[in-house]
């Protein structure tokens, strides 16, 4: 009965990494039916896994948050005037826990976790390649050809931004910035550890692919968060893992300082190359500004809705009556912390910031301790902080299709 038990929880395993290989390809918002049929699987297959290994493993206190930040999403859904019209947004946001819980009983099989997304990663990165070289000009020319006017034909394809398999170039920044950053962590770890060159230069070449694909989305925030995360990496990489351990506080402060200064300045060459106008704040298209109007936006309209909030998702439905002339209609904040305070109140945001503070604690606890993980635990952390970073801008966060990716990660620890 045990090895029949064994045998399942391997099957079940298996199918969870199809799942998870499956994830960035497929945008429930573009395609429904395939959505329906992925999500109910998934929940199905995830549940039976944690049955298997025990419900009691998933019981500590991040996932206690977890559960309890669900909830209030729910209870927001329900009392809200809007609420019940996005009761769907439940079964979209579902898959985030489910992936959390199974990964979080599933610490030993991380590396099996970080291959699958590698692989997934990298293809959808040769896609945006090809996107950009080749299907673009295409589209272009046949819409060209059947007398489509040029305002008809979206921004981003005229722009030569890449998109991938996802509903935009920022989203899809994301998630290359995320997996950017597990590369690298990839590729460190496998030269430390004298892997087959093969294998070393494999991921090299994937690193480039991935890299490559992240700046051409042109999402100045996008690669501004990837190198947030990078900052964070090498710090884990100079102060705890080594292997310059052995230097001098000064001399490993003056070697971090001087990563950054490149950093910064790569990052400022990239975004004035990839958004000349960005910093010509008299704009009203500029997207920090259309940023700003979200912002002040979402502030006003927390100031009449404090404590309980308007409901899950349900800005979109209310904006319109509080937006400057100049803005742009949104159904999102652009700041993840202040859509969640605006939505949900103070209660939700106390739990997600909960949430986010015992995963770094968690983290930090981890790769501070000797062990052969140390830098893809890093690297998995980084990829966190991309996300984090880059959904006080955007709203990557509201789109399972890279927001799965960010529960993964937080379960992992």
């Amino acid at each position: 009965m045990f090895s029949q038990s064994k045998k399942l929880l391997s099957v079940i395993w298996a199918i969870i990494l199809l799942f998870v290989f499956v994830r960035p390809f497929l945008s429930v918002h573009a395609y429904l039916l395939g959505g329906v049929w992925y999500i109910s699987s998934f929940i199905v297959s995830a549940s039976l896994f944690i049955v298997l290994c025990g419900i009691s493993s998933v019981l500590n206190k991040r996932n206690l948050l977890v559960f309890l930040f669900w909830i209030c999403i729910v209870i927001s859904i329900i009392f809200s005037p809007a609420g019940p019209n996005h009761l769907s947004e439940l079964y979209l946001f579902a898959p985030n826990i489910f992936i959390l819980f199974a990964a979080s009983i599933a610490h030993g099989r991380k590396k099996q976790l970080i291959t699958v997304m590698m692989s997934a990663a990298v293809i959808i990165s040769i896609f945006a390649l090809m996107q950009y070289f080749w299907v673009y000009d295409e589209i272009i020319a046949q819409m060209k050809k059947t007398n489509i006017p040029v305002h008809m034909i979206p921004e981003y394809i005229l722009q030569k931004r890449v998109f991938a398999t996802f509903l935009s170039p920022n989203i899809f920044a994301t998630y290359s910035g995320m997996m950017v950053n597990i590369g690298i962590a990839v590729l460190i770890c496998a030269y430390m550890k004298k892997r087959a060159r093969i294998f070393i230069w494999g991921m090299a070449f994937s690193v480039i692919i991935m890299t490559a694909a992240l700046f051409l989305t042109q999402s100045a925030a996008g690669i501004m968060a990837a190198c947030a995360g990078m900052a964070v990496f090498v710090f884990y990489l100079i102060f705890i893992i080594g292997p310059y351990k052995g230097l001098k506080k000064s001399k490993r402060f003056g070697l971090y300082a001087l990563f950054c200064g490149v950093l910064a300045a790569g990052i400022i060459s990239v975004v004035m190359i990839t958004e000349p106008g960005i910093i010509n704040f008299k704009d009203p298209h500029n997207g920090f500004v259309q940023r700003f109007y979200y912002w002040l936006t979402s502030i006003k309209m927390i100031g009449d809705s404090p404590w309980t909030g308007i409901g899950w998702r349900s800005m979109g439905d209310l904006y319109g009556g509080y937006k400057p002339a100049a803005a742009n209609i949104s159904h999102y904040s652009h700041n993840v912390f202040l859509q969640i305070l605006l939505e949900t109140g103070p209660v939700g945001l106390i739990l997600f910031l909960g949430i986010i503070i015992l995963f770094f604690h968690r983290a930090h606890n981890v790769i501070k301790r000797d062990g052969a993980d140390q830098i893809l635990n890093a690297g998995l952390l980084s990829a966190a902080v991309v996300f984090l970073v880059h959904n006080c801008f955007d709203i990557s966060f509201y789109f399972v299709q890279v927001s799965f990716f960010w529960w993964l990660i937080l379960g992992l620890f």
